[in-house]
């Protein structure tokens, strides 16, 4: 019974901290692996009890044809390491998820065994955020001058904006695809970037200017999960894009309102 209360205890330390903050597909997963362990059963933890019961993934999830319980349990496990590291480096108990499986198992730490090492807390632009990778619209395929230049500092100014946001990592935005080959770039932003979202941007004149349209993919899954549109008139100040991109980190990225955070 104090084995289970220690380990209780240390779950929700690990669940109120900022590095699991609105990582919620995470906290459900830890959550799950171990309610199931404390009741005896981690050695029936399957992909697809957690798909279902932790994930929300539906019936006819199929694990072999989705890897989205092993790269959640991949995750979970570089954040518990990065916990023990950081926020939870003078826990006396430790929870770890080993490598290939889904059970987790429980260490108590003997005070000797503590590193007697000074740790720092990351720098404020660090960021502990997800990561997204951006693509626009190819400009050497783009004919009229306003709207390539419109695409240029689309190219330039969001991931600036994007950068300086500390919930977020900006993988390396697409300047275009190789030519006569088409890309699937959400396998792209994942395979070459480690992207968990892509954020797809496009632009197109109208009469009274430019559409801007954004789409927030979620890589793994390719779910859709937000798009807007945006007109921009055909002399815009750079104040106006700036405003754009803010209204666009507010709606998926930020802590209280973002839907990627909330993912």
């Amino acid at each position: 019974m104090e084995e289970k209360e220690w380990i209780q205890k240390e779950l929700s330390q690990i669940l109120a901290s900022r590095l699991l903050e609105n990582k919620k597909q995470a906290c459900n997963f830890l959550t799950y692996i171990i309610e199931e362990t404390l009741a005896g059963r981690g050695e029936k933890i399957t992909q697809y009890g957690i798909a279902l019961e932790a994930l929300g993934k539906p019936a006819d999830f199929c694990p072999t044809d989705s890897p989205a319980v092993r790269v959640e349990a991949g995750r979970v496990r570089k954040l518990l390491e990065e916990y023990y590291a950081s926020e939870g480096r003078h826990s006396k108990y430790r929870i770890i998820l080993p490598s290939g499986s889904y059970q987790p198992n429980f260490e108590r730490i003997q005070p000797s065994a503590l590193p007697a090492v000074q740790y720092f807390a990351p720098k404020s632009i660090q960021s502990l955020g997800p990561k997204v990778h951006i693509s626009y619209p190819d400009t050497e395929l783009i004919r009229d001058d306003a709207l390539r230049g419109l695409v240029y500092n689309l190219r330039s100014l969001l991931p600036m904006t994007l950068g300086n946001f500390r919930e977020t990592r900006i993988a390396l935005a697409r300047v275009s695809q190789p030519k006569g080959h088409k890309v699937d770039e959400l396998e792209a932003a994942w395979r070459h970037h480690q992207a968990e979202f892509l954020l797809q941007c496009t632009a197109e004149g109208v009469d009274t200017g430019f559409v801007l349209k954004f789409v927030l993919f979620h890589t793994l899954t390719r779910e859709q999960l937000w798009s807007d549109n945006v007109q921009v008139p055909l002399h815009y100040a750079q104040a106006t894009l700036e405003a754009v991109f803010s209204q666009l980190i507010l709606e998926t990225f930020s802590l209280h309102r973002g839907v990627a955070m909330a993912y």
